[in-house]
């Protein structure tokens, strides 16, 4: 960029010639020295590398001003940039892709002249490595390790041989080779979580220079009692557990809608038990650094629903029901009896009627033996 001066030059004149000064203005032009913001040399630099930008320049005295891909202006406050050179060079530490990734601006404060230079990072695009996800036993969790850039628009020399490992607690859970290239790869489904999913979770990306590794820290919960009602005599003992990798920072609390909330910060075996002998709907809740990360629910049955009812309700529906099998046992031998009677009845009438016609018969048949030997 060129800098107009004005400079007011006055030719000879003779005097005494009555003629008046003429003035002119000549435009002289002076160059500016050209300015130049050398960057990596490479089209992708990987998240966690390290990269500089500085302006190339002959001019020492130039005043320049950087400013990131949020058009924050940037200082020596933050650690990871770092000014050097009468702040003409800016070395970028630990490169992130969220805050790193974009297109920068170095400003000359004489000129008003702004060089940009663009600066490409490659990395998971939920790059926060050591986050912590959170789920209730028998939910779904997703583990993503899905880059920020088109994984088919990553240069081969960059990405030469790429192996893609999920590995537990340090133990390989899957190892896949990346060159035909498979998006489902990149992410793990956990079905119906368990506790024995917790732990760290952790993927990575063999690339040519280097890996890219991402860790996720899987807290698993569940609640339970040892009974489900309260009883006439016992409390609900609730247990609330977690499945943690780090719990020195968490607390258990259980809350219900009536009473103020129980919480435990000693937690060696990752579980809070409470007794109560309140009904209705109990929340545990995992607290850090006082905010909630994950609740669950569970209900403790009334007492006098059951205990109440039972000795009145059943054992007079019991009583009633017993009672009626009397009434149709009775009414059934009662029937059958009289059935039988009228059947013993009947057979004797015939046994009689058979026996009287019988002797009748005897007797005309001795009556008519008489006449005819009297005769």
């Amino acid at each position: 960029m060129s800098t107009p001066f004005s400079l007011s030059h006055l030719p000879a004149l003779a005097w005494g010639e009555g003629q008046g000064r003429a003035l002119k203005t000549i435009n002289l032009i002076r160059l500016s020295p050209p300015f130049i913001v050398k960057g990596p040399s490479e089209g992708y630099l990987l998240e966690g590398d390290t990269t500089q930008l500085e302006l190339s320049s002959s001019d020492m005295s130039t005043q320049v001003e950087w400013f990131g891909p949020n058009k924050s202006k940037i200082t020596n406050k933050k650690a990871r940039w770092t000014l050097q050179n009468k702040d003409r060079r800016l070395q970028i530490n630990d490169l992130k892709t969220q805050e790193d990734q974009g297109t920068w601006e170095c400003f000359i404060s004489r000129s008003g002249l702004r060089i940009t230079r663009d600066v490409r990072v490659i990395g998971f695009a939920n790059s926060l490595d050591g986050a912590v996800m959170y789920a209730a036993v028998n939910s779904t969790v997703v583990l993503s390790c899905e880059l920020n850039t088109d994984f088919q628009e990553i240069p081969k020399n960059i990405l030469r041989n790429p192996v893609l490992r999920w590995t537990k607690d340090n133990k390989t859970i899957v190892e896949a080779d990346l060159i035909n290239f498979n998006s489902s790869l990149l992410q793990q489904t956990i079905d119906k979580v368990q506790f024995e999913h917790a732990g760290e979770h952790k993927c990575s990306i063999a690339f040519t220079r280097r890996k890219l590794s991402k860790t996720t820290r899987l807290v698993v919960m569940k609640v339970s009692a040892d009974h489900p009602r309260l009883d006439s005599k016992e409390n609900v003992t609730l247990c609330c557990h977690v499945a943690a990798p780090d719990l020195s920072k968490a607390q258990l609390c259980w809350n219900n809608r009536r009473d103020s909330p129980k919480c435990e910060t000693h937690l060696p075996e990752g579980k809070f038990c409470y007794e109560t002998r309140s009904a209705g709907e109990w929340k545990c809740s995992l607290m850090v650094q006082g905010e909630e990360k994950l609740s669950m629910i569970y209900f403790v049955d009334e007492a006098s629903t059951v205990s109440n009812s039972f000795p009145l309700t059943y054992i007079a529906i019991g009583g009633g029901g017993m009672l009626l099998l009397l009434i149709i046992i009775a009414v059934c031998v009662f029937s059958c009896k009289t059935v039988k009677q009228k059947r013993q009845r009947a057979r004797r009438m015939a046994q009689a009627r058979q026996h009287l016609l019988e002797k009748k018969t005897c007797q005309c048949h001795r009556d008519l033996t008489n006449d005819y030997y009297h005769a």
